[in-house]
């Protein structure tokens, strides 16, 4: 009540960051996070909170906002230290954000923690979001194959179908993918799709008769 006083409301006008610091170093978040949410200024506290790593606070402070910008700005260091709650906030939100402009937050793959929850979160893109973009589509490939996860990503082309004008993904990127992580079935699938017939056969041969039977 005292901080929305008129006097004071002018006061604070001309004196925020001094005003915030000061409560901060009080430690009293409750009313640094209210002060700021008052009169919007999301970005002054959540520097604060990054820099004194309370990560948990920021993200919290993330959440509460409404300008995608700051998230596309904090939500990369929030999600090294925080990946699993930092995914959940992304996906509650669903439709706010810009997928693409996300990329530098999914690209924060320091541990099998991290990716996980960034794999998670492209499905969730895809899948539920639609997203059509090439470069969400190729960087769940890359970490498909890259980690093994064979039977998920057959399932993800299988999905995508054979048809390579509906397809949303670099058919050649992911070949060359494949290729590098020996994921042999699904070499197979992408030739089939280049109409790579002979390739996709004797690759077959290699390592399952009855698929070279049926390509």
């Amino acid at each position: 009540e005292f901080m929305q006083l008129p006097k004071v409301q002018s006061c604070l006008k001309d004196n925020k960051k001094v005003i915030y610091d000061i409560i901060a170093s009080h430690g009293d978040h409750y009313n640094l996070t209210a002060l700021t949410t008052l009169n919007e200024d999301y970005e002054d506290v959540i520097k604060h909170y990054i820099e004194q790593n309370e990560y948990q606070d920021a993200l919290d402070t993330l959440k509460i906002q409404k300008r995608a910008d700051l998230v596309y700005n904090y939500a990369p260091i929030v999600m090294e230290e925080l990946p699993k709650e930092t995914i959940q906030m992304l996906m509650d939100r669903g439709r706010s954000f810009n997928v693409v402009k996300l990329l530098p937050t999914l690209l924060c793959i320091k541990s099998d923690k991290h990716r996980v929850e960034v794999v998670k979160y492209l499905e969730y893109a895809i899948h539920s979001l639609s997203i059509k973009d090439l470069s969400i589509h190729n960087y769940l490939i890359q970490l498909y194959a890259k980690y093994k996860e064979k039977a998920k990503l057959m399932n993800y082309l299988e999905t995508q179908g054979k048809e390579v004008s509906m397809i949303h993904y670099d058919i050649h990127y992911a070949l060359r993918l494949c290729k590098e992580f020996e994921i042999k079935e699904a070499c197979v699938f992408l030739y089939c799709l280049l109409e790579f017939w002979q390739q996709a056969v004797e690759l077959a041969l290699t390592f399952d008769l009855q698929l070279a039977q049926q390509t």
